[in-house]
């Protein structure tokens, strides 16, 4: 059975099994995650701008606006997941906080700033070659 699944600001995607938004804070539940692979994918505030969530057919449904502060990874082991198969599964639970809009403003500005600096290196060292 396919699960509901996040799109990333850089169009990539994660399954995930359960996920909740309370007091300015997204949790997101992962049954059987890889806990390294979640921390390095919610440790990039590039590509967490803006989280989607999409039914299995890619359908967006809901989106998470600036929730790029990791706050918490937790693990739990041996959860049982599903009583009526016997599933048991160590639990990842990954929780966002949301950053506010002006440090959203000054690191778009820094990349802007970054960006217009190599330009200008580049068009100095082609015009002294």
């Amino acid at each position: 059975m396919e699960k509901d699944k996040l799109i990333f600001t850089d169009g990539t995607n994660l399954e995930y099994d359960t996920i909740s938004v309370s007091q300015g804070r997204l949790c997101i539940a992962f049954n059987s995650g890889n806990f390294t692979e979640l921390e390095t994918k919610f440790s990039n505030a590039a590509v967490l701008e803006k989280i989607y969530q999409a039914d299995p057919q890619g359908n967006k449904t809901a989106v998470h606006k600036n929730y790029s502060i990791l706050k918490e990874i937790t693990k739990r082991k041996n959860i049982v997941t599903d009583e009526i198969n016997d599933v048991v599964e160590d639990v990842i639970v990954v929780c966002m906080e949301q950053e506010p809009e002006w440090v959203v403003s000054q690191r778009k500005q820094d990349d802007r700033i970054s960006s217009v600096e190599e330009t200008a290196e580049i068009l100095t060292m082609d015009a002294l070659a």
